[in-house]
């Protein structure tokens, strides 16, 4: 992940208040319920998920999340919300299997691993920490870690797709 990427995860994260877009996915998974617990069940840690004091472990567990996502193509847990908050306490994620195109290192995945830890203590102690093995990582895999993002305006682009050197440069993990 570059600079860029990073940054924008991090202001996501930050963010104080969700704003709805609409049900995105199936039956509101995305979205905040009132009278529930606080937070979107996509991206719930597991102590939140549960109604515990949520920590800095808890927003690297989101972090790890958006991390999943982006890499599969695909959240690790989805459903209707009350199924996805079960499944962030109770299920193993599914294995990350890469989107096509993506080649990801077994180092990254095992960083995204450790992220969705379901005990808070078995995760990253701070973002520091996430940030050092997530460069660790990508240093392990250049070919993998070699992002190229289209800046230019929308209307400009073939496709508004993120793509790696990787793509059509060799195998697919």
């Amino acid at each position: 992940l570059d600079e860029h990427t990073c940054g924008e995860i991090a202001a996501i994260l930050n963010e104080e208040t969700a704003t709805d877009h609409g049900d995105s996915t199936e039956s509101g998974a995305r979205l905040t319920r009132d009278g529930a617990v606080v937070g979107t069940p996509l991206y719930m840690s597991p102590e939140q998920a549960r109604g515990m004091p949520t920590t800095e472990r808890s927003d690297l567990y989101a972090l790890a999340v958006v991390l999943y996502e982006w890499l599969a193509g695909r959240p690790p847990f989805s459903g209707r919300a009350e199924q996805v908050m079960r499944a962030h306490v109770f299920d193993r994620p599914p294995l990350l299997v890469p989107r096509a195109g993506f080649r990801v290192s077994e180092a990254l995945i095992d960083v995204v691993g450790r992220g969705l830890a379901k005990e808070p203590a078995e995760r990253f102690g701070s973002a520091a920490e996430m940030r050092r093995a997530l460069d660790a990582a990508m240093a392990s895999d250049p070919v993998a870690a070699a992002a190229e993002i289209d800046t230019s305006p929308p209307e400009a682009r073939p496709s508004a797709t993120l793509r790696l050197s990787a793509v059509g440069g060799g195998p697919s993990r």
